[in-house]
């Protein structure tokens, strides 16, 4: 049963909605030490502050920018280094089955668990609540401890290298296009147009930093006959050659970083562990599946569209 819902048209951003919606939750409860989960947009500092200071806990992913490829490399760097255990995630189909969904842990090849200090600047009014154990306040800045899970997987690592293998190749492709000349097509007559087309290719297929790129000049100095009143003369032809490969080391490197995706939560270990956090992220499918069957076919409640004929 919804405790609070809305409905917004399709322009509006979700980022502002998640503070509104858990004070219309917390106003109808009337509890704290509630967990909220939801997707990256409800990761954003200001959504995971206000929970705090309302004596609850969160649970969501990080986007790109907040956990960037460097700072992904430096977390999983033990991992690569065999020097931590793994822990095995499983979850319970509706089959009766149990299968391996993720791995966490630093150890052969996969994750691990971090925490951190998080500190926020706040305005020195609001009140936080006085269950369970508060965040610290000293002055107009909070802190809270936070658990950084670091989950890999198997499945979208699998489905994304299938992906980034098929856009290396159609970059392959592209590129060995580019090097054979065809009527009607530019002829590249420059290093820098041989390299802004090269450019544009890896930028289509997001294959940037997986090739070696190779673009020789050949200067040939032939002499030209005299022919009727135009003197002898030497001219020199200028040809380019496009050469490249796959650079193996920084795919290798994009493979190991394939599936994995970081989790922050304020709820302590004791009461959430790794694998009930990922199984309660997991189930959040089965709330959406039930608006996703509102607009299929068994209901059939797709958009309508109006125009005004005037």
């Amino acid at each position: 049963m919804p405790i609070a819902t809305e409905i917004l048209s399709g322009e509006k951003a979700d980022d502002p909605l998640y503070i509104p919606a858990i004070e219309r939750v917390r106003s109808t409860i009337k509890q704290s030490e509630l967990l909220y989960i939801g997707d990256c947009k409800m990761a954003s500092i200001g959504t995971r502050t206000h929970i705090v200071l309302g004596g609850d806990f969160y649970l969501c992913p990080l986007n790109a920018k907040q956990s960037p490829r460097e700072k992904l490399i430096e977390y999983l760097q033990p991992v690569w280094d065999i020097k931590q255990e793994l822990t095995i995630i499983n979850y319970d189909y509706a089959d009766g089955k149990t299968r391996d969904i993720a791995v966490r842990g630093a150890s052969r090849r996969e994750g691990f668990e971090l925490k951190f200090l998080q500190k926020v600047e706040i305005d020195g009014q609001r009140q936080f609540a006085q269950r369970g154990e508060p965040p610290h306040a000293t002055g107009s800045e909070i802190s809270w401890e936070e658990r950084q899970l670091v989950v890999r997987s198997f499945a979208i690592a699998q489905t994304e290298e299938n992906y980034l293998r098929e856009r290396i190749q159609k970059s392959s492709d592209a590129l060995e296009q580019l090097k054979i000349p065809r009527r009607g097509k530019k002829k590249l007559t420059s290093p820098d147009e041989w390299e802004s087309s090269v450019a544009a290719i890896l930028k289509r297929y997001r294959t940037n930093g997986l090739f070696k790129i190779d673009i020789q000049t050949q200067r040939v100095q032939k002499a030209k006959r005299r022919y009727l009143e135009r003197q002898p003369q030497i001219v020199e032809e200028v040809s380019f050659h496009l050469d490249f490969r796959i650079d193996e080391d920084a795919l290798r490197q994009q493979v190991q970083l394939l599936g994995w995706r970081v989790y922050v939560t304020n709820k302590p270990e004791s009461q959430l562990t790794l694998k009930q956090a990922v199984r309660a992220y997991r189930d959040e499918y089965l709330t959406e599946r039930g608006f996703a069957r509102l607009k299929g076919f068994p209901l059939s409640l797709t958009p309508i569209y109006l125009q005004w004929i005037l």
